[in-house]
């Protein structure tokens, strides 16, 4: 997907991986992109900036520097010319002997292996070879079989022996700087691939895609804000203070969540100043927010009557309570953190000898919020006794026993974004387990075992 944006000197800049490799491309044969390979990337165009996939941005520069055509290759549909039109598709026919029917040539790794030859000893043409999810070529990276070993041992060779394409014109002299034909792998991870073959060769450059920074996530929510309701009627201010929002609030993710985001608020009819709700939406999947209910706020007036009803002498802690619950729903909560409404909406200790009402008031503030007092998810932290104990709750790590699974606590907050999350005896976990807490109640979050984020910005935590 491209979308349309603005111009700005650092939406003109190429993105990092590509930058890198103009760098490299005079003295490396063969790249390694490994990360965030299927995200979008902002590149600037002459009539402003765009965000464009992988392979769009890759052309675009490789066309910049005189290259003709980009050969593309997965294991799924074999190999194919980019840009797709008849003359380049029987130039590049020509030059490395393909036989496409309907545009693709269904190969084998041995074909592949071939063609790369080929390509590489071109001495008059710009080209490249892109392996699109390289991460599939095999099951077994690290020992892999007869045929899958011979192409990784002749493709390494190949990055050893190609040497760089200087082109000339017409009098014979040479036309800009000698650059490589280059052959360039997307993984998924640096680890799909056999290690030697990224580490032995001095040729091969391997390349990490990151996650987009503060300042190209600002740049981009520049570029998406047309997309939102009545764009057009806003003023300089209501738009920067948008793509400041919007950069804070998609910290960790990639421009194309962004994107993601965006089209939600465009299908939903959001304005800029309802940035929050759309993030909001993209996270937990619940287009309704109970906390901006306006019949809330009368459920938590009146809720001390109801609590103290159900939970006998102790009006000190659900005055308290309701005190925080007032300030949550008001918005005056967090004034002293580093970024607004990144903690959860409210966090309770309670303590005190059994039979004194603790669990019984998690009980009732539940049905207080969310009009069921068993809308909370409790965990007894006695059965958490031992270190190894947390992996049920976030997950165990690749590799172990119920990976899978994922952990107790990380799918139930996917489950409930919206609960009261009660911690009972937490006394009795192990104390390790408790540096866990550090990172909910300062960021709102958590992430589990597989590498995905929990979001506790709309819970109250006891």
């Amino acid at each position: 997907m491209t979308v349309a944006g603005v111009t700005g000197e650092n939406t003109k800049q190429l993105p990092r991986w590509l930058a890198d490799i103009e760098r490299l491309l005079p003295i490396r044969a063969q790249f390694v992109l490994s990360g965030n390979i299927r995200d979008v990337f902002l590149i600037g165009q002459t009539d402003g900036a765009i965000l464009a996939p992988l392979l769009s941005c890759l052309w675009e520069f490789l066309k910049g520097k005189g290259y003709e055509f980009l050969i593309v290759y997965d294991r799924t549909d074999g190999l194919r010319v980019h840009p797709g039109d008849s003359a380049t598709q029987a130039k590049a026919t020509e030059l490395l002997q393909l036989t496409l029917q309907d545009g693709v040539m269904p190969s084998s790794l041995d074909t592949v292996l071939q063609v790369s030859r080929r390509l590489t000893a071109i001495r008059n043409v710009r080209a490249a070879l892109l392996i699109d999810s390289a991460s599939r070529l095999t099951s077994t990276p690290q020992t892999p079989d007869t045929a899958e070993y011979k192409f990784f041992a002749g493709m390494e060779k190949l990055s050893l022996t190609a040497n760089a394409v200087s082109l000339r014109s017409s009098d014979g002299s040479s036309v800009g700087a000698p650059l490589f034909n280059p052959i360039v792998w997307l993984l998924n991870r640096a680890q799909d691939i056999p290690s030697w073959y990224r580490i032995d060769s001095e040729r091969t450059s391997a390349i990490v895609v990151q996650t987009p920074a503060y300042e190209i996530r600002h740049a981009a929510a520049e570029v998406l804000a047309p997309l939102y309701l009545r764009f057009s009627d806003s003023n300089e201010a209501q738009r920067s203070a948008f793509a400041t929002q919007f950069a804070n609030e998609t910290d960790g993710m990639s421009l194309q969540t962004m994107v993601d985001i965006s089209q939600i608020a465009r299908i939903q009819r959001m304005g800029l100043g309802e940035i929050s709700d759309a993030v909001r939406c993209f996270k937990v999947g619940a287009l309704d927010n109970p906390w901006r209910k306006d019949y809330l706020h009368d459920k938590i007036r009146n809720g001390q009557v109801e609590i103290e009803r159900r939970v006998k002498g102790q009006r000190q802690a659900v005055v308290k309570t309701i005190d925080i619950l007032m300030r949550s729903v008001m918005g005056l909560t967090g004034a002293q953190a580093h970024a607004a409404g990144s903690r959860p909406r409210g966090v309770l200790f309670f303590a005190g000898p059994t039979g004194v009402g603790k669990t019984e008031l998690a009980k009732v503030l539940s049905k207080v919020l969310f009009g069921d007092e068993r809308a909370y998810i409790r965990f007894d932290m006695s059965e958490f006794s031992e270190e190894h104990s947390a992996a049920r709750l976030m997950g165990a790590p690749p590799g172990y026993v119920g990976y899978e699974a994922g952990g107790e606590l990380t799918n139930a907050m996917r489950q409930r974004p919206f609960s009261v999350v009660l911690f009972d005896e937490i006394e009795k976990c192990h104390p390790r387990l408790l540096d866990k807490f550090l990172q909910i109640l300062e960021d709102g979050r958590l992430t589990d075992g597989q590498g995905r984020t929990v979001d506790f910005r709309n819970t109250v935590i006891i």
